[in-house]
């Protein structure tokens, strides 16, 4: 079944909307899922333009460093299969696949379909053709999907949504109930450095913070269940006071990622000694949350 992301109804959509008559458009064969007012309302579009011009810069020249977004990607991939031991027939989606390094992870695994979702065009296009993989231009914030996805997978997006409810709710309808969600984020962020008194390039980055308590809530809120936590980001600027010099130097080659080397560090190892700079949380879908339905 499919939402319509024009007028909210739930029917068989395939590329006409019988209720309200919008179409599915093709930018470049990739079906997108845009309604009328994304397309047309200022905000929307000066939205997916701000996500346009940082994916060129991106493409460009790397805004995070190549290797760090490569771990991380194998970090994600590992976490799916610590927690879910079958998965034979499942269908995954990737909000915000970005260039598409956890898909590269995560192709080999036996999944039966993956999704790649994005508002950059030009960020899907570089994700490789795949006979799994399906690709979607659509907002994180109202997704087209209802009771469709075994696995949701979303890193360094839930920051950047707008509404934030929109967002929880279009996960919420896109899984099926029992189904994993798994969401990475920066962790007690400073978002001064996003100010434009601060040069800034652009217009907004990421729009609010996050921590343990404040995702465990928003999840309960939102229809789902806490499974596990992960912390990451273990970084040698970000090292505990009481570790500090002459400490510091002593193990900085062991387990610190520095900002040209990086290393899978163990969770405990990395709590111990780092406060860390993003946290994973894995939940499980326990009820739907959109009335009549």
């Amino acid at each position: 079944m499919i939402i319509c992301p024009n007028c909210s109804e739930l029917s068989v959509l395939k590329e006409k909307c019988p209720m309200c008559k919008w179409e599915v458009k093709y930018l470049r064969d990739i079906p997108c899922f845009l309604s009328n007012k994304e397309f047309s309302r200022e905000m929307r579009t000066e939205y997916r333009k701000l996500y346009e011009n940082i994916a060129d810069d991106d493409l460009t020249a790397s805004i995070l460093p190549e290797g760090y977004l490569k771990l991380q990607a194998e970090q994600m991939a590992k976490y799916i299969k610590e927690n879910i031991t079958q998965l034979d027939g499942y269908n995954l989606a990737d909000i915000g696949s970005g260039k598409g390094y956890f898909i590269n992870n995560i192709i080999k695994l036996n999944l039966k379909s993956i999704s790649a979702i994005d508002i950059s065009l030009k960020l899907l296009l570089t994700i490789e053709n795949h006979k799994k993989i399906k690709k979607y231009l659509a907002n994180a914030e109202n997704l087209p999907f209802y009771d469709q996805f075994h696995i949701i997978t979303t890193s360094d997006v839930i920051e950047h949504v707008v509404n934030l409810g929109n967002f929880m709710v279009s996960l919420n309808n896109s899984l099926k109930k029992g189904g994993w969600l798994f969401v990475r984020t920066p962790m007690n962020e400073n978002l001064l450095k996003y100010t434009k008194l601060y040069k800034c390039k652009y217009d907004f980055v990421h729009l609010r913070n996050f921590n343990k308590e404040i995702l465990m809530r928003i999840m309960k809120d939102s229809g789902f269940r806490v499974k596990k936590i992960y912390y990451d980001g273990f970084w040698d600027d970000k090292i505990k006071k009481i570790w500090e010099k002459p400490y510091f130097n002593t193990f900085k080659q062991l387990v610190i990622n520095s900002r040209n080397s990086y290393k899978n560090i163990n969770q405990t190892i990395g709590c111990l000694f780092f406060e860390p700079t993003e946290i994973i949380v894995i939940a499980q879908k326990v009820s739907n949350i959109t009335a009549g339905r």
